[in-house]
């Protein structure tokens, strides 16, 4: 069995356009007043079963249609419902850890104004040519800083990182080489001491 990575998005935009699309059909839902309504304006019950927020409502009640679901709750209360998990999401401390994290690691350096050295060097990168890649000292030495100032709810023992290409085949065309950028971080919860599974994240780029 392969080890399971955080996969990180190509960019800031990526990581975020899940949660945007989550909001804006909640919004859309919001503007209807009837289930009725609500199949009619995406395509039937089973179109809205789709969609993730349906999906995990459906599972944390047990249900296995959404037919069950219009029996089971007013359809304001559904919306209710939505609009909280788009708000807050309850996850435990290391889920939050590992967002923060993820967060960092697909983000440019200098693209947030409340501080321009946040964002991970990877970015500043050309990997269409080989020779063009970070070094391993220098992403374990920005991803340390970045911990140390941005992420005090750990105390970090170690950071690696492990660089690997690979030669993929594409089909109607010649090979290239993915460059697998691997940093696993394992560390210390401070608020309880508890130390924390390695916490394993995976950038690709192609070249």
């Amino acid at each position: 069995m392969s080890e399971p990575f955080y996969p990180i998005p190509p960019s800031f935009g990526a990581l975020m356009k899940p949660q945007g699309a989550e909001r804006n059909f909640v919004e859309e839902l919001k503007t209807l007043h009837t289930y009725e309504e609500a199949i009619k304006r995406f395509g039937g019950e089973k179109k809205l079963q789709e969609f993730p927020l349906i999906d995990k409502l459906l599972k944390s009640f047990s249900l296995s249609s959404f037919s069950e679901l219009k029996q089971k709750l007013p359809f304001q209360e559904l919306i209710d419902y939505l609009a909280e998990e788009t708000i807050v999401q309850k996850i435990t401390v290391e889920e939050s850890i590992i967002q923060n994290i993820n967060l960092y690691l697909s983000s440019k350096p200098k693209e947030f104004y409340f501080d321009r050295e946040y964002g991970c060097i990877v970015h500043n990168y050309d990997f269409r040519q080989l020779n063009d890649t970070p070094s391993k000292d220098q992403l374990k030495r920005t991803i340390s800083d970045y911990l140390q100032k941005f992420e005090k709810r750990i105390t970090v023992n170690t950071v690696s990182i492990e660089i690997n290409d690979v030669q993929e085949s594409v089909e109607g065309s010649h090979p290239r080489i993915c460059r697998y950028i691997t940093i696993t971080i394992a560390g210390i919860l401070v608020q309880t001491q508890e130390r924390l599974r390695e916490m394993k994240f995976r950038l690709v780029r192609y070249t």
